[in-house]
């Protein structure tokens, strides 16, 4: 094994949170400003509260993460939250009394979601701009032919030409022990 590092980029620290409790989420850690569950808070805390999980996991999935991904991907929506809470959003995030700590709140997770996205575009461009992919098509015909020329060289050689320099760095009492 010439270098056991060569996929440590393919693993990322939510694959290693996700195996200590897979159930756990934090709906459990309900902040001050959330009031009673009959409450448009409770509703609209538990609405992003439930879709992070979903936008996580979509993050996940994503196959070729980049700037031409769509926000609906690793983003939640003003109107996601608002469609599940049954009210509009301008009244959840803009006019209602609670609107600056949601709206807080609301923030906080979209920066989360899209941090994890970062750095999962990061992990895909590292992958990407490995190996051939990254030089130019001349460049690699260039070390093409340089190493077929290379080959062919060492084909004429024989085997007489590589023993003897071999032959003669070793040492005298050696040679006559081997009948040379």
């Amino acid at each position: 094994m010439a270098d056991d590092n060569t996929f440590d980029y393919l693993l990322d620290d939510d694959f290693f949170e996700g195996l200590d409790e897979p159930d756990r989420t934090d709906i459990e850690l309900k902040p001050e400003w959330v009031g009673n569950e009959e409450s448009t808070t409770h509703k609209a805390w538990l609405a992003i509260s439930g879709l992070k999980p979903q936008k996580v996991q979509s993050i996940k999935q994503c196959k070729k993460p980049d700037g031409r991904t769509a926000k609906s991907v690793y983003q939640i929506a003003k109107s996601e939250v608002a469609k599940q809470v049954g009210i509009s959003a301008q009244s959840i995030f803009r006019t209602s009394s609670f609107s600056p700590s949601i709206l807080a709140y609301f923030d906080e997770v979209n920066a989360e979601l899209q941090a994890r996205f970062d750095k999962k575009v990061a992990r895909a461009v590292k992958a990407k701009n490995t190996g051939v992919r990254t030089k130019k098509k001349e460049q690699i015909i260039q070390s093409y032919q340089q190493l077929q020329a290379e080959n062919d060289k060492l084909k004429k050689t024989t085997t007489k030409q590589l023993l003897d320099p071999i032959k003669r760095g070793l040492p005298l009492d050696l040679r006559r022990k081997l009948g040379l």
